[in-house]
């Protein structure tokens, strides 16, 4: 029911935007052009369903032309608000409200009491739609029109209303006091909700304004960590991406000495895998390896916490390495998924107090694009691995079905001349050799030959399936008829064809050969379980297996298998 009801006030909105929103920069006209368009519309359309039941009651030649006519002016009042003409389209909505008040052959009291309220309507809406000075206008003018009326009517001293005429005017002139008093809290709260608007929007501003500068002073950040993306996309390997990575930030920031250390499971120790300039290839070179807990790199790995030492002489548990006598400063980044210490990143340098808390954010953030390319290309590796042990099998199942198929077919060639097209097994062209030899050995498809003996250009081709070779297509014409590239593309099409419409007649074959051995079986079984003694199942079974297998002859028999093999 909420969601129905929901659904009901989106869509009335969205109505009310598209048909009655007056689209101005003026708050007061805007709102005087949604009173009009909504006015306006609705009483057309109460117009067009008056008439229906007008006709129903009275009958159509009874109905007034007027009635026919209103739904027409009140939509052609809708077309000028929705063009900008308000004032006009106000005065005359509020005389057209207004005549519906007067009708001068109506005699009774109720008519007249309605005719108070309608004039009622008429103040409110001009001060709705026109302003302030129309609504006491039409006031002033309501009171006189409505004493007026009293005093034509002759039934008001019976009704007791003789005493209020001189208060009509007083009524209506309340009336607009107490609307003008809506209209100015209305426009007192929409002047302040303005100026909520207008605070907002200066806050808006002003925190625009700090996000520039602070996007400012982070572009140089921003920089290295876009670019360390694109080489997340454009590393091959781990190795490669952690060499780059290496290299990217020693130009960039021009530490003393960079290192990437992997975790190694079945040593439990880090060993580096990329170090900046000279001393880290021969780091490399020496297999150089951390142990874990041990040293700035191993206790970061240890906790899984990045830690930062500004002062390697006054921290307990750093470790000199004589490759590096100037560190003065040294930063250990962990590269982790979750729990799962992947790989430490080390940052090294000759001055004290060099690194910085935004330092460590930028390097932990990087850190964290190391992890995510190192599980992806982890994952890519595992997939290709899994990709080429299926292909494998693939191919072995491929081969092994192929290789039964051929022995069980008869005719595995044909051979075709202008003459004949008849079946063929030892008609082989040379080209079909080098071209089974060449597929075996490269994977090459097409070879060309031209026979100096026969005078002919000959063209063979393999015909594989997911890769293995199961025959090959030969061609041969004559020497001065060479062939040419579109030679090639058509033959070469033509073979990937002929090698699926061969796997596919394999299948249909396979399909057959199951689909009667189900069916051979079930018969068999049916007729076999149909019976309950002995003998009459070994009849119906040899009986079964001779009808369906076409052999010349079927045994069974019942022994004591013990005492068979012992005689």
């Amino acid at each position: 029911m909420t969601q129905n009801l929901n659904r009901f006030i989106a869509w009335w909105k969205k109505m009310a935007n598209r048909w009655l929103a007056y689209q101005t920069d003026d708050p007061i006209l805007a709102r005087k052009g949604y009173y009009l368009s909504a006015i306006t519309l609705g009483f057309a359309l109460v117009s067009l369903l008056t008439i229906p039941a007008m006709m129903l009651s009275v009958g159509p030649a009874n109905v007034w032309l007027s009635v026919y006519i209103t739904p027409f002016g009140f939509l052609f009042l809708y077309y000028l608000t929705r063009r900008g003409f308000i004032n006009l389209v106000g005065f005359i909505t509020i005389l057209a409200v207004g005549s519906f008040a007067l009708n001068p052959n109506e005699q009774d009291l109720s008519i007249s009491l309605a005719g108070f309220l309608i004039l009622a309507l008429v103040v409110i809406l001009a001060g709705l739609l026109i302003g302030t000075r129309s609504m006491f206008i039409a006031a002033l003018l309501s009171g006189i029109l409505s004493g007026i009326s009293l005093a034509r009517d002759s039934n008001i001293a019976e009704a007791g209303l003789d005493l209020a005429k001189p208060f009509i005017i007083a009524f209506y002139l309340i009336l607009a006091g107490l609307t003008y008093m809506l209209m100015q809290q209305v426009q007192a709260a929409l002047t302040q909700s303005q100026d909520y608007a207008t605070e907002l929007e200066q806050h808006r501003d002003h925190l625009e304004e700090e996000v520039t500068e602070r996007t400012a002073q982070l572009q140089n950040s921003f920089d290295l960590t876009s670019q360390v993306s694109s080489l997340v996309n454009t590393s091959p390997t781990l190795e490669t991406l952690f060499q780059r990575t290496v290299g990217l930030i020693q130009t960039k920031f021009d530490f003393y000495h960079v290192h990437i250390y992997r975790y190694d499971q079945d040593n439990h120790n880090l060993q580096i895998v990329a170090g900046s300039g000279i001393i880290g290839q021969r780091l490399r070179r020496q297999e150089h390896a951390i142990a874990w807990g041990e040293s700035v790199v191993g206790l970061a790995a240890q906790n899984n916490q990045p830690l930062v030492v500004n002062d390697v002489q006054t921290f307990p548990d750093y470790v000199y390495n004589p490759l590096l006598p100037d560190t003065r400063s040294e930063m250990a980044i962990p590269v982790s998924t979750g729990t799962q210490i992947l790989a430490v990143l080390d940052i090294q340098n000759s001055r004290l107090n060099s690194f910085s808390q935004a330092d460590q954010a930028l390097m932990e953030s990087l850190a964290n694009q190391l992890a995510v390319a190192v599980n992806n290309i982890n994952l890519i590796t595992e997939a290709q691995q899994a990709l080429q042990q299926v292909e494998a099998l693939n191919a072995q199942l491929t081969e092994e079905q192929w290789s039964q198929t051929l022995q069980d077919t008869p005719v595995l060639g044909y051979l075709y001349t202008p003459e004949t097209l008849a079946p063929t097994a030892d008609d082989w062209l040379t080209s079909m050799t080098e071209a089974v030899a060449q597929a075996h050995r490269s994977g090459d498809e097409i070879v060309l030959r031209e026979d100096q003996d026969t005078m002919t250009n000959e063209m063979a081709i393999p015909i594989k399936i997911r890769g293995q070779l199961i025959g090959v297509l030969g061609m041969q014409r004559e020497a001065d008829k060479g062939w040419n590239e579109n030679d090639k593309l058509v033959v070469q099409a033509l073979s990937e064809q002929i090698a699926l419409a061969l796997e596919s007649a394999r299948l249909f074959e396979n399909a057959q050969r199951n689909a009667w051995r189900d069916q051979v079986v079930g018969e068999a079984t049916a007729r076999v379980w149909s019976t309950a003694e002995i003998e009459e199942v070994m009849r119906t079974a040899i009986e079964q297996l001779g009808q369906q297998l076409d052999a010349s002859e079927v045994i069974i028999q019942l022994n004591d298998l013990t005492t068979t093999q012992a005689e």
